[in-house]
């Protein structure tokens, strides 16, 4: 392979303690970026009883208006980002165009000048490392306004 050229991998990048998930590698993003921004989804826990006999049967995240994971803002513009991985970007994309509801609380958002829904599609990739030999795994981010032309469903 030439110098310089990106390979994709499905390998995390070597980092010490966990992995951060696409949500909590998007918030971070964001803050650097200069945004004030918080998680505004919620974790749903489905338990079976009641008490001291209630059992963890596991749960699902709910988006905020079934669309947006984070919430940020700056001096005059408020973002609503999906954070999810680079491969499933058109997943999200097709359901806002299918599920009538979410498709018609995304218009009425992006309606406002002043708002904007933005999906960051994460990928880990491999990049030439500059203080040794070989490549090292580096997570990138790729940033796509949703606007309305996205969520008209082409029909052929």
């Amino acid at each position: 392979e030439s110098e310089g050229v990106m390979k994709r991998t499905k390998r995390p990048p070597r980092i010490k303690g966990r992995k951060l998930k696409a949500g909590e590698r998007s918030l971070a993003y964001l803050r650097r970026q200069g945004w004030t921004a918080e998680v505004c989804e919620q974790f749903k826990a489905l338990v079976e009883g009641q008490g001291q006999q209630a059992i963890f049967k596991g749960g699902f995240r709910k988006d905020l208006f079934g669309f947006v994971d984070i919430l940020a803002y700056q001096a005059h513009e408020t973002l609503a980002v999906q954070a999810t991985s680079r491969q499933q970007m058109t997943a999200h994309l097709r359901k806002y165009r299918r599920d009538p509801e979410i498709r018609q609380r995304i218009l009425d958002w992006i309606a406002c000048p002043n708002r904007r829904l933005q999906l960051l599609g994460w990928e880990c990739v491999e990049v030439p490392c500059k203080s040794r030999a070989g490549t090292k795994a580096e997570w990138r981010v790729t940033k796509r306004d949703v606007m309305a032309a996205d969520l008209i469903e082409a029909v052929f």
